[in-house]
């Protein structure tokens, strides 16, 4: 039986301003420190300093648009793929067992009914799949707000130059291990010139990983340590310029 899919779009009511009203951005001024992220090497070393945009670091955003993108995030997550026949879709006769009177019995019609064996399911799972939308400017102001919020508590510490990676598991612990990482973390990379890094994190229980190109806001409050690769930072930002400058 084919899969049925529903989509729903969730969307939030706009709020009425005041003619007198007008929203202010604020910039930051050359006198506010920049913020930025100390660059190491394999063995921990510091190596420079790398500055991070006020846009996607520097966000002001509601709880509420973070939730809601959790709960369109999470739904879209299941697999509803359970689905059951009802009884005119089972295969059997439309008969009537026996006649209606005059047996004693209780009255009934076809053997397909769903108190008997092998009859249909009444009221089961029909295999339809309720998909939650949000539009792409609410995802994104998401994830930047995530990252602000995580920049905010320290729980991203540093961007690893991983140039020299061999692609073994026992380099990329060593790296953890110099920079007092032994609980649940995140590595965000550049799949395309990276591949090593992902191929080192494989056998690493307590890491997750993900590409600049597929990072989101649930990938970031979830983990409790976040490190960015050189490349993998250089991509994230280059792929979400237009997102800020539009």
């Amino acid at each position: 039986m084919e899969t049925k899919i529903k989509t729903t779009t969730i969307n939030r009511p706009a709020r009425k301003l005041s003619k007198d009203s007008k929203t202010k951005q604020v910039k930051p001024t050359s006198k506010e420190k920049l913020k930025q992220l100390t660059i190491v090497d394999l063995s921990g070393k510091e190596t420079g300093q790398m500055s991070l945009p006020d846009e996607i670091f520097n966000v002001n955003a509601s709880d509420k648009l973070l939730s809601l993108y959790v709960r369109v995030y999470l739904n879209n997550q299941k697999f509803n793929a359970a689905s059951t026949k009802t009884r005119g879709e089972v295969k059997g006769s439309t008969r009537k067992i026996y006649r209606q009177k005059g047996t004693g019995r209780a009255r009934h019609g076809a053997n397909t009914a769903p108190i008997f064996v092998g009859g249909g399911i009444a009221h089961g799972p029909r295999g339809v799949i309720k998909k939650l939308r949000i539009n792409k400017k609410q995802r994104v102001k998401a994830l930047f707000f995530a990252l602000t919020s995580a920049y905010k508590n320290n729980q991203i510490k540093n961007v690893v130059d991983s140039q020299k990676i061999d692609g073994t598991t026992k380099q990329l612990q060593s790296v953890l291990e110099s920079l007092s990482i032994d609980d649940k973390a995140l590595i965000i990379y550049s799949g395309v010139k990276e591949s090593l890094v992902g191929q080192a994190a494989r056998n690493l229980e307590s890491l997750s990983l993900t590409q600049a190109e597929t990072l989101n806001a649930y990938d970031v409050i979830s983990s409790r340590t976040i490190l960015f690769t050189h490349s993998g930072l250089e991509q994230f930002i280059k792929i979400h310029k237009n997102n800020y400058e539009n």
